[in-house]
């Protein structure tokens, strides 16, 4: 039974700045946004206790995070080097969670195509990042709203943007 969790998130965002004795956003910059080459610096809006709020308020420019999509349809490979191993991310599509919904899975925190094939990282406010391992394809989107419509009209083009690459 899948019952989404924003709190998951947090308490994993807790770990892992207990774990390495540092904030997330440090942590993320070493281990991921500076193997990308990303051009600017990426932050979590933080809470009044200084945490970061890792389960959203994730904020960085559009073309860095076409990197990160980039990377995970290259299978965490950047620039000729390893970001995220290869085996972590397949396995993130393996075995993905049900979630009741025809329209999406769910697999390590990251949210996926129906078939798992594909990975959708989602904003709170309809924000979008698409990643294509099979056709390299990259989509980003900022948004202000998460209603039907753009769900809907951003269904469309990926479809149609994929089938244009097949």
């Amino acid at each position: 039974y899948f019952s989404y969790s924003s709190a998951d998130t947090v308490v994993l965002g807790l770990v892992l700045a207990a774990a390495t004795g540092r904030p997330v956003s440090e942590y993320a910059a070493e281990k991921l946004w500076k193997p990308l080459g990303a051009e600017a610096d990426a932050s979590w809006i933080v809470d009044a206790t200084g945490q970061e709020v890792t389960y959203a308020y994730f904020n960085a420019v559009l073309r860095d995070y076409a990197r990160l999509g980039r990377m995970l349809a290259d299978d965490g490979w950047s620039q000729g080097k390893s970001v995220v191993p290869t085996a972590w991310l397949r396995a993130s599509r393996s075995d993905p969670i049900d979630t009741g919904s025809a329209l999406i899975r769910y697999g390590y925190h990251v949210w996926l195509s129906p078939d798992a094939t594909r990975y959708l990282l989602r904003g709170l406010r309809g924000q979008t990042l698409l990643a294509d391992p099979e056709t390299k394809l990259v989509l980003v989107q900022t948004a202000l709203d998460s209603g039907d419509f753009l769900e809907l009209e951003l269904s469309e083009l990926w479809a149609a943007l994929r089938a244009q690459l097949r």
